[in-house]
């Protein structure tokens, strides 16, 4: 049985404290983990701890030094039964290695192919179902996305927020997935988004040069 466990700096999680500054959860974590590990411990069951989403995490320094400190302080104190599952694009990986030489030496890289045109129009009507209230799209238009997001998760769920968003009925038509695209003056689309998590650099360029 597999069971989910939020764990927050903030409150709001299963396990959490409120100490009110990001520099105690660093602190801290290692020491929650422990805490929790040893109750699981008590029920023979292995802890999955998934770092979902690292990009921006990546670039924060010395990052790479606190993730081989946590493993070392876990194997240190005999906690055995946590596994790790991070996601992280090449250049995140790359970044990671670049301020810990030795970061990726305990870990198993597991490529991650790009999903299949199937899997990713399934994907995109289940984001788009989630909604209040349920929307539709064309068959039309939902082969435009695939071909857009060219088989890439992020991208399928971020067309799909903004396409929801400002479909004004329940269905998404062409000039709705324009200006999920695009943005409005209101809203900033899923280009302007994505820029802004995987390419701040390509931002600051096209700001320049419009300047």
């Amino acid at each position: 049985k597999i069971k989910g466990v939020k764990i927050g700096p903030f409150g709001g999680g299963d396990f959490d404290w409120t100490s009110g500054a990001e520099k105690n959860f660093v602190a801290n974590f290692p020491i929650v983990l422990k805490e929790i590990a040893n109750k699981v411990l008590e029920s023979d069951r292995t802890i999955i701890l998934a770092l979902d989403e690292t990009e921006t995490m990546c670039k924060v320094p010395q990052m790479a030094s606190f993730v081989r400190s946590l493993l070392e302080y876990l194997n240190h104190e005999k906690i055995l039964n946590v596994m790790f599952v991070f996601t992280v694009t090449p250049d995140g990986y790359d970044l990671l290695i670049r301020q810990h030489p030795s970061f990726g030496r305990p870990w198993r890289v597991v490529n991650l192919e790009t999903l299949k045109e199937e899997e990713t129009s399934s994907l995109f009507k289940q984001t788009v179902k989630k909604g209040t209230p349920v929307k539709a799209v064309e068959q039309e238009i939902l082969h435009r996305i695939v071909t857009l997001c060219n088989g890439y998760p992020g991208v399928v769920q971020e067309i799909g927020y903004w396409a929801f968003e400002i479909a004004t009925n329940n269905q998404i038509e062409f000039d709705d997935l324009k200006l999920a695209l695009k943005g409005t003056k209101n809203q900033k689309g899923a280009i302007e988004t994505i820029e802004d998590q995987h390419f701040p650099f390509l931002k600051e360029f096209n700001e320049e040069m419009r300047s």
